[in-house]
């Protein structure tokens, strides 16, 4: 039996429909390629129509984000009180509250941790949250934003007390990204190295570029391939500690849908 991955089944004309895809479609193409624990099924899912249909895909939002309250959004939104004491009442908190009364380096250095970076410390998930942040709302509007950015940042970059591991997009994702992902047939090298891995076979670089740019003549494919494809395939597909790529786009659709 040949090591090598068959490739009878890849037809490049199956993947036309990812022209159509909003964000939404993606999102549908990628968790189902990363989450899917029935991996023979998805396997031939792939094989046999690789664009997958977006009916039912809602179910992956939860519940439609609503707020009785004008001020919440999607991303930003005040502390539910239940969530407030549910966190500080937590077993792994408790001796906070004794901290503050002994006053020793150690105690005030734990009185004055952010709640956030102490609980991740003690291996405390945030309970549907990232971060409760204090704000005085006798400061100008100015200075509030120009503070926020600067918390904004600074958290997300992991100075402070303990690094979050927390990342970010630079910004949304647009129409532009979408056709930049098509035209470097992120999808199909994809699918391709999911079924090789799945299936315990051998693909070369160069068997995937000509698969993927078969109409290429005047440019180095592999070259694109390393450079271009490679590196998109694995960004999309990221899942390190942290937020993951699928998270950003989610929480995109999720605050676009809040808008509508």
């Amino acid at each position: 039996m040949s090591d090598e991955l068959d490739t009878s089944w890849f037809d490049l004309k199956k993947y036309d429909e990812l022209n159509k895809l909003d964000l939404l479609g993606w999102h549908c193409q990628l968790i189902d390629r990363m989450y899917e624990y029935n991996k023979s099924k998805l396997i031939k899912r792939i094989k046999e129509t690789p664009i997958f249909s977006t009916d039912g895909h809602e179910r992956y939002f939860g519940r439609k984000y609503s707020s009785r309250y004008s001020f919440n959004t999607y991303s930003v939104e005040s502390t539910k009180a239940f969530d407030f004491l549910s966190y500080a009442n937590h077993d792994n908190l408790k001796d906070v509250s004794m901290c503050h009364r002994v006053y020793t380096d150690e105690a005030m250095a734990i009185v004055d941790t952010p709640i956030n970076l102490l609980g991740k410390d003690r291996g405390m998930d945030n309970l549907g949250f990232d971060s409760f942040v204090t704000v005085d709302l006798t400061a100008s509007d100015e200075q509030i934003m120009s503070d926020f950015k600067h918390w904004l940042t600074e958290y997300r970059q992991s100075t402070g007390y303990k690094s979050t591991g927390y990342k970010s997009s630079k910004k949304d994702f647009t129409d532009n990204d979408l056709l930049y992902w098509v035209k470097y047939r992120v999808l199909p090298y994809i699918d391709l190295t999911l079924i090789a891995e799945f299936e315990g076979k051998k693909i070369t670089q160069e068997k995937v570029a000509r698969l993927i740019f078969p109409d290429e003549y005047d440019v180095d494919i592999i070259d694109r391939l390393r450079k271009v494809t490679i590196p998109k395939a694995e960004y999309l597909l990221n899942d390190l500690e942290g937020i993951s790529t699928i998270d950003i786009i989610q929480a995109q659709i999720s605050a676009c849908n809040t808008k509508k």
